[in-house]
């Protein structure tokens, strides 16, 4: 029977096997579409050491040890005994986790899981699962990887700085000021040479010194601020995120059993191995949290089986075997707790998680998301969901380099009110994130466009994630859509659309005989149209425009922007000319074309009725770049 469970961390262990060659070496290919999706935790459970081969690393494990093969590469075992597999879905891990990792385990783990799948409808056997993982996180954490230095001088001084003061929070651009490098310089060097971006860097540095200091002993505030966090919460969130365990859970490891390591877990006078089964010995009346209840449950259900008790004999005073109840065990009496549920593959896939009260379940590109129905604190790493949300009146908490300056010109047209822009924390460029800062600035929900769908898992571990789709340029109102329904931000939303709507109805007649240009220019003498298929052209069809599309047909121009080299200047026709504004610091290529022969040929250029737009309103993507660039193109017409 194929079965899942889900754990009170929402990592889900999806079936553990048992191979049952013996005796004579054999050789197995794990099915590679399972190997796609789920990672692998394999164990010798028949006594011999295995060779386990993960893509191109290659592991020699002997009891009790395992070994941990990531999703995504093919995976293959070589014994002469028993081994034992199991799966976990890798969506659902956390982060430190997507890496091949040898794991010193306690040997009550793999005896747990050995016995699991015939005790998977019980009741308890979702916390088993999560004492499990709990123990697998907890190895995770403690096997590292070198962490690389740069080579270069002056970098290297700015790494080896760090190595002594993690807590330095200066970004990467007062760094690559403090050496003399421009910052570009800077970020591009630390890359190449160690294979992470800054930011991810100094994270894993920061973990690993916090991972030091927790296992000395140093308490959970000591290690926060030592290591650079704005505080224990958001240094808790981060090593969560990060390792799947809270601070306290890695700091409570003194070398005990797997069972007494469960800080609610009571003391286990003697563990045994029998047969594949672990049996738990557990100690006279016992004082059991809720938590842990159905742990003990699991105990003394074992514990009857060792002892060759039948289900129909158990004393009455012991917590029920047969129905899997659970009892809390208090100075106050005891209580039956609601058994967690089981979940099956027969179930309904589709089922949606129950929302609590003040939250609502939203479904999105990548699942479903139960998030607070009106939240007050949105981050994104998108400049285009950061200009939807203040469209509606949302200044977010985080959001990629520079956001500020991107929704500048939405403040500026005064269609969003005076918002202080400063507040946004700056979460760095796409794939090099700050996620440090990111769980600093304590987001109720991310929104994502679905370009970052590789990064959901990552995200959605710091605060309930949902993804935006963006079907192409021209279809922006769907990521406003859903961003708007992610947010509860309806009403505003009506009212955005019903000011576009009444703009719509101001475009004069003559639109209809009127095309529109829409140009930029592009590297090594080209330059592009942005027609039917972009953002502006479609704002612009839809008020009746006609578009430019050169010498290109409607359908390549609706598949996307069409290059020309510059001496095809000629085939611009339109009368009214939209391009992206120069910035005074900064070279256009758009000058390469004005500077030539050609320029003013083209109608629009010789009747004056050029439209320089800044690009966040140019390619913005939102009903305010949309109202913004419509109003110029009216003004031109």
């Amino acid at each position: 029977m194929r079965w899942r469970l889900t754990t009170a961390d929402g990592v889900e262990l999806s079936e553990v096997e048992m191979t049952r060659h013996r005796g004579v070496s054999w050789s197995m290919d794990v099915d590679r579409e399972v190997s796609v999706t789920h990672h692998h935790l394999v164990w010798p459970a028949g006594g011999d050491a295995i060779h386990v081969s993960g893509g191109t690393e290659t592991f020699l494990v002997r009891p009790p040890d395992a070994v941990w093969i990531r999703a995504a590469v093919p995976l293959t075992i070589r014994a002469r005994s028993e081994v034992g597999i199991a799966r976990f879905r890798a969506p659902s891990c956390p982060a430190s986790w997507s890496r091949n990792a040898h794991l010193i385990l306690d040997p009550g783990v793999t005896s747990l899981l050995e016995w699991l799948p015939a005790q998977v409808t019980r009741p308890w056997a979702p916390d088993v699962a999560s004492a499990v993982t709990e123990q697998i996180a907890l190895a995770h954490a403690r096997t590292s990887v070198a962490l690389p230095l740069p080579t270069d001088p002056s970098v290297r001084r700015a790494a080896m700085a760090l190595l002594d003061d993690p807590s330095d929070r200066r970004d990467a651009s007062e760094w690559a000021a403090e050496i003399g490098y421009a910052v570009r310089t800077f970020r591009r060097r630390f890359v190449v040479e160690t294979g992470l971006a800054f930011t991810h860097w100094r994270a894993e540095l920061r973990l690993r010194t916090a991972m030091s200091m927790l296992s000395s002993g140093e308490r959970v505030e000591t290690v926060a601020r030592r290591c650079g966090y704005a505080s224990a919460t958001s240094f808790a969130r981060a090593f969560r995120a990060s390792t799947g365990l809270p601070p306290s859970r890695f700091s409570s490891d003194d070398g005990r059993s797997v069972q007494e390591l469960r800080g609610d877990w009571p003391p286990v006078r003697d563990s045994t191995v029998q047969a594949g089964q672990v049996n738990l010995r557990l100690p006279v009346n016992p004082t059991i949290p809720r938590r842990s209840a159905a742990l003990a449950a699991a105990g003394l259900v074992l514990l009857a089986a060792a002892c060759g008790s039948d289900d129909d004999e158990t004393d009455s005073t012991s917590p029920s075997a047969s129905t899997g109840e659970a009892v809390d065990e208090t100075a106050g009496g005891s209580a039956v707790s609601d058994p967690p549920d089981v979940e099956q593959e027969s179930e309904d896939p589709s089922a949606e998680p129950a929302a609590a009260s003040g939250t609502v379940t939203i479904e999105h590109a990548a699942g479903t998301a139960v998030v607070p129905a009106e939240p007050e604190r949105v981050a994104t790493i998108s400049e285009v969901v950061a200009g939807h949300l203040l469209s509606v009146g949302i200044v977010p908490v985080a959001g990629p380099t520079a956001v500020g300056d991107w929704l500048q010109p939405y403040v500026d047209a005064g269609l969003v009110g005076d918002p202080d822009l400063s507040t946004i924390a700056d979460i760095g460029f796409f794939g090099e994130f700050n996620l440090e800062a990111l769980v600093e600035s304590d987001p109720e929900v991310i929104i994502v466009e679905d370009w970052a769908i590789d990064s959901f898992e990552e995200l959605d571990a710091i605060a309930p994630t949902v993804v935006v789709e963006l079907p192409s340029n021209s279809d922006w109102q769907t990521a406003f859509d859903q961003t708007v329904a992610a947010v509860g931000a309806d009403d505003a939303a009506d009212e955005v659309r019903a000011r576009y709507e009444a703009l719509l109805d101001e475009v004069p007649e003559s639109a209809s005989d009127s095309v529109v240009t829409f140009i930029r220019g592009r590297a090594e003498g080209t330059f592009r149209l942005d027609a039917l298929g972009g953002f502006g052209g479609s704002v612009a069809e839809a008020a009746g425009y006609r578009l430019d599309c050169g010498s290109a047909s409607e359908d390549e121009c609706r598949a996307g922007p069409v290059e020309f080299s510059n001496e095809r200047l000629d085939v611009v026709t339109g009368d009214i000319l939209v391009t992206t504004a120069r910035r005074a610091d900064e070279s256009s290529s758009i000058q390469e074309l004005i500077d030539g022969p050609l320029w003013e040929t083209i109608p629009a250029v010789a009747d004056g009725r050029i439209v320089e737009l800044p690009q966040p309103v140019y390619n913005g993507g939102t009903y305010v770049a949309a109202e913004l660039l419509l109003r110029a193109v009216i003004d031109a017409t």
